[in-house]
């Protein structure tokens, strides 16, 4: 007998129309192409920043990081960082709404989400978790291995990874025997191979995909894309040793003080595994792998006016006058210094001639809401071909050869009875978890940014309470 579902909602890290319209004209998709043809699907507009685990908490939420919390896998205390915690965004998801009105979830692979009285999930491999949970256990005991990260150097292990999510999701339907179903695919295109490895892992996610459908009777099919990926990021830009250069931010020499973190440590590793480890005041800390191989600088946060946290932020932080530990930017001098500091990165340029950036702005054009003081001061979205790097030292652009880019485009597909095949045009994140409520009969959060798609009927909105969250978390790495 078929497991039936209210909601089936399968999600596929960077799957943008770029990396999918090949495949899908050359019929190598043959599932996602027929949920396009007899449902709605296109583009899916995403946010700043693109990180995943921001903008899959935005999908989830209907929120804006503004509103949500979650702007990356990090959490800053004052020049300091931390792992963001797995309970970390401050709005209700998706399945957080199911539950409140008694609906069940499963949930499998997908960034906080954490099992419950009316959710059963297996956690996703970033953000790390602190402990492993019963339901993970559980998967791991009825159907073998199941790891949240490829095994390193393996080769099939991404492959293996589909299987494994297909398992564990499979298994969870069987005993929880939920009224909506969530699972997440990593992306194949998220690490540097060639286009005929790509494809197999496609064709892998649709063929799992197409199985899932033939034993699920779902009354509401979504595939969605938190963000797309571009298949070559040629250039890596230095913003910290470019604003080394312009005189906005200072160095000092690299002894094991916490600096910016990259987003490669999102899981973290064991103490003593390698020659990025420190201990800084009995509690682990990692070096940004590029700056400690070049063993003599790092960034002066505290002496710097500007600098770039982390790459996956996309923008400056300023240090502000009260609200870092020793800000030297004062009130009267900040609105001028983000103005300075746009001009400065739109005139930027590109080894190839055209700008670096698509857009410099302040952060209000792209974030509002309670927690925006924890985002960067100013947003800076860099152009096609072109990645971001906290690193100093060496020149300010360097090549990065075929290293896949985020993209600001994904992907969305919404198929079911009473939705008639058409284009989706103006599809945006924050629309996702609006839509799926409306398709439901149940109301919105009056705090979500996005509306639903026209594929759904419209709904009425209500209060629903905030999530008690740490934001922080501290964990001893290895695996989990």
């Amino acid at each position: 007998m078929n497991a039936s579902l209210r909601a089936l909602i399968v999600e596929i890290d960077g799957a943008s129309p770029q990396l999918l319209d090949p495949m899908l004209d050359r019929g190598l998709l043959p599932t996602l192409s027929s949920l396009a043809e007899t449902g709605a699907s296109g583009p899916l507009r995403s946010q700043v920043p693109l990180h995943g685990t921001s903008a899959w908490s935005s999908l989830h939420t209907g929120t804006n990081p503004g509103k949500h919390g979650v702007f990356g896998p990090f959490v800053y205390e004052g020049y300091d960082w931390v792992h963001t915690d797995v309970n970390a965004p401050r709005e209700p998801a998706l399945w957080e709404i199911l539950a409140y009105h008694g609906l069940s979830s499963t949930v499998v692979n997908v960034p906080f989400a954490t099992s419950g009285e009316s959710v059963a999930a297996v956690p996703a491999a970033c953000p790390p978790a602190s402990s492993v949970d019963e339901d993970l256990s559980a998967v791991r005991e009825a159907i073998g291995e199941y790891r949240l990260s490829p095994e390193p150097g393996v080769e099939g292990a991404e492959r293996a990874l589909v299987d494994q999510r297909l398992a564990a999701f499979s298994h969870l339907l069987d005993v929880a025997a939920p009224d909506v179903g969530i699972v997440r695919f990593e992306s194949p295109g998220r690490v540097n191979r060639g286009d005929a490895d790509r494809e197999q892992l496609y064709r892998a996610i649709d063929a799992g995909l197409g199985d899932l459908l033939e034993r699920v009777d779902a009354d509401l099919v979504v595939v969605a894309s938190a963000y797309g990926l571009a298949q070559s990021c040629g250039h890596e830009l230095r913003v910290n040793e470019f604003l080394h250069r312009r005189g906005y931010l200072e160095s000092g020499p690299c002894r094991g003080k916490p600096a910016t973190p990259t987003e490669a440590e999102c899981v973290a590793e064991p103490i003593g595994s390698g020659p990025i480890d420190r201990v800084i005041g009995g509690t682990r800390r990692v070096l940004p792998r590029a700056l400690l191989g070049r063993g003599s600088r790092s960034v002066d946060l505290a002496g710097s006016t500007a600098y770039l946290r982390s790459p996956v932020e996309y923008g400056l932080r300023v240090n502000r006058r009260g609200r870092e530990p020793d800000g030297v930017v004062g009130a009267d001098r900040y609105e001028t210094l983000r103005s300075e500091l746009i001009e400065t990165l739109r005139d930027l340029t590109a080894p190839n001639g055209d700008p670096a950036f698509t857009d410099v702005v302040r952060r209000e054009a792209y974030l509002w809401g309670p927690h925006v003081d924890e985002a960067p001061d100013v947003v800076a979205i860099p152009n096609e071909g072109v990645s971001l790097s906290a690193a100093l030292g060496g020149e300010v652009f360097d090549s990065r050869g075929g290293t896949p880019c985020r993209t600001p485009t994904g992907y969305l597909a919404v198929a079911g009875p009473g939705i008639d095949p058409r284009t989706l045009s103006d599809a945006h994140l924050f629309d996702v978890a609006p839509t799926v409520l409306a398709a439901l009969s149940l109301p919105l959060s009056d705090r979500m940014d996005g509306a639903p798609l026209p594929v759904a009927p419209r709904t009425g909105r209500m209060s629903y309470p905030q999530p008690a969250t740490d934001a922080a978390i501290e964990t001893d790495g290895g695996r989990r």
